[in-house]
């Protein structure tokens, strides 16, 4: 979860003029705004519970939040009626459509601008056939790219099953990837890691999953070897996605 400091960084370098958030993160943001000189009105709150049960009327404590705070009820099956389309090329190579955060590895984290051309041009390379119906399971953040190829594209290409997690926890994980019959996770060393020493029974819990994507740093061979001894799957696979996924497609 990103700390007031990060978070005032991240906003520093952004200047947004939409923040969606969610009730439990809304004293955090608020403070990193207040820093960085940002208008509180730039804030939405996502209320989760109509994005996981659509239709389901959720109120929220208004004491809770600033009067310019609005709430925002998302449900599935809602799509905006006016989408701007770009049409020309050269406006779609010049126009920034998302601002990547770096990983922080040699400093604080900077913005990589991405074009629409740029976005569009990796969303066609993203080429998948599975023999099953993928499941999958992610934890936030998604502001990396690996995020967004792995996570974001998939969901929206092949309309994949997607149950998303605030945070990582192995226990919590783990459960949900044996109650949902997930089929795919995408992770990090440090995840596996701390699934290996869990002590829980990884063979069970994980014997639906039948690819493991790896990034955010290098997989050591020995850990992915001893990983995949937990995979009851025949034809399970780890894929390493560091390194691969720094650079991207050509507009």
């Amino acid at each position: 979860m990103y700390k007031v400091g990060e978070l005032e960084h991240l906003f520093s370098l952004a200047r947004p003029v939409l923040i969606i958030t969610c009730l439990p993160l809304l004293q955090t943001v608020q403070a990193a705004l207040k820093v960085t000189s940002i208008s509180q009105s730039t804030l939405r709150i996502v209320d989760v519970k109509a994005l996981v049960k659509p239709g389901l009327e959720a109120s929220v404590d208004t004491r809770q939040t600033n009067e310019a705070v609005d709430v925002v009820f998302l449900a599935r099956g809602q799509s905006p009626s006016n989408w701007q389309r770009i049409v020309d090329s050269d406006i779609a190579k010049n126009t920034p459509a998302v601002m990547f955060s770096t990983s922080g590895t040699t400093g604080p984290p900077k913005l990589a601008v991405v074009s629409h051309a740029s976005i569009t041009a990796n969303v066609e390379a993203v080429h998948q056939v599975l023999p099953y119906q993928s499941v999958r399971l992610s934890v936030l953040p998604f502001f990396l790219f690996y995020g967004f190829i792995c996570a974001c594209v998939p969901a929206l290409k092949w309309r994949t099953t997607y149950y998303i997690l605030p945070r990582f926890q192995p226990q919590q994980y783990l459960d949900v990837i044996q109650k949902y019959n997930i089929t795919d996770i995408l992770t990090a060393p440090v995840m596996l890691g701390a699934m290996l020493r869990s002590g829980l029974p990884l063979h069970d819990m994980l014997r639906s999953v039948r690819f493991v994507s790896v990034g955010g740093s290098q997989l050591n061979i020995k850990l992915a070897q001893v990983f995949r001894t937990c995979l009851s799957a025949e034809d399970a696979h780890i894929f390493q996605c560091w390194g691969k996924l720094d650079t991207q497609s050509l507009d």
